[in-house]
């Protein structure tokens, strides 16, 4: 399985200060801090590619008769 790419840019280090000053403010330990940020991290790939997996899965059992919005549409609000 390859392995993603993870670029380090601007924005997504200031998404890693953002978080961790979040759990900063719950009076932890620098390594309970880290630990932390790194279980929500992980839980929250790891989700995410199991939806994905799942979903190219279903696209690519289901056959031609099923129809599935484009991934980048917006979700649709009920009325």
């Amino acid at each position: 399985m390859p392995t993603p790419v993870i670029m380090l840019t601007p924005s997504r280090m200031a998404v890693a200060e953002r978080q961790l000053a979040a759990l900063a403010v719950c009076g932890l330990a620098a390594d309970s801090v880290m630990a932390a940020f790194r279980a929500v991290t992980s839980f929250v790939h790891g989700s995410a590619q199991t939806e994905i997996a799942l979903r190219d899965y279903r696209d690519a059992t289901a056959g031609p008769a099923v129809t599935r919005p484009a991934r980048h549409s917006p979700p649709r609000c009920a009325t």
